[in-house]
């Protein structure tokens, strides 16, 4: 029976381990490959020095806006062509599911506008799962790997192009500049709030963010395209609250919040993050 036990737990143990090996290696793969798209992300960015940002490039903006920019400290600075950052925290994958912790990587260039998100997390405390979120020459796609190497995502259409597009226009909260970009006009709502619209690609959506009498943002929500995992897309409320604040490359934002769905039964909350770096202008990979 011993002996028995011995030749199970070792052919356990070596399954276990032959499972681990293909889980690296997939990994592996999927980030040379994502590393690549980063790349040739940046190959298709504005080469030209970027410019200097300066009163008047945003004396036409609503005053809740420029408020922001001056709080943001992006005054007499360069424009931040690219912008890459990295991020910690949270996210689960239903209202009821648990808890993932995960890190990630973005990359921005914003002209054209585009990003690349690389998330690595685990699901229930061992399996990796790494996934890529992307919007380049106007339409968006996520991947998604269980155990970084069974495709379990690989998602594009128009809800997708627009879900990204307005994913883009929030996250000019951490690059503040990008608010002047040729593709978003503002208009006011009131002192402490502002609409902005984007349009890029033949696709537009819009926003309000919101701002306190200092300046900083402190909330935005956008009409966006949600995949209710069932095949079934619907049209939500989407929020994303900040809770704290702080500086990365002379430049001041909201380094911490959280994102959800506003859903006829109450808030979805699906992620919480923070940031940990913030570099711009430095169109290489971490």
């Amino acid at each position: 029976m011993r002996r028995t036990l011995k030749i199970v737990a070792g052919a356990v143990l070596v399954l276990l381990a032959s499972m681990l090996a293909a889980a690296m290696i997939g990994r592996y793969t999927f980030n040379r490959s994502v590393d690549q798209e980063v790349s040739d992300l940046f190959q298709r960015s504005a080469a030209a020095e970027p410019s200097i940002l300066t009163d008047a490039d945003i004396e036409h903006l609503p005053e809740p806006v420029q408020r922001w920019l001056r709080y943001s400290n992006v005054l007499d600075r360069a424009y931040p062509q690219t912008v890459r950052l990295k991020q910690e925290g949270e996210i689960r994958l239903s209202p009821d599911g648990a808890w993932m912790p995960f890190t990630a990587e973005q990359y921005y260039t914003t002209d054209p506008p585009s990003f690349i998100w690389k998330i690595d997390t685990r699901m229930m405390g061992f399996l990796p799962v790494s996934g890529r979120d992307a919007y380049v020459d106007g339409h968006g796609n996520m991947k998604i790997l269980a155990g970084s190497l069974i495709p379990v995502v690989d998602e594009t259409g128009e809800h997708m192009d627009q879900g990204t597009l307005v994913r883009y226009l929030n996250e000019i909260m951490w690059f503040p500049a990008g608010a002047v970009s040729p593709y978003i006009e503002w208009e006011a709502v009131d002192s402490n709030a502002a609409k902005a619209t984007m349009s890029f690609n033949d696709m537009t959506v819009d926003a309000t963010f919101y701002f306190d009498d200092e300046g900083r943002p402190i909330n935005m929500m956008a009409m966006r395209y949600q995949d209710a995992g069932d095949g079934e897309i619907t049209w939500l409320p989407w929020w994303t609250p900040i809770h704290e604040y702080g500086e990365f490359d002379g430049v001041r934002m909201g380094i911490a919040g959280e994102a959800y769905w506003e859903e006829d039964w109450g808030n979805f909350t699906y992620v919480r993050l923070r940031l940990t770096d913030v570099e711009y202008n430095v169109p290489e990979l971490y």
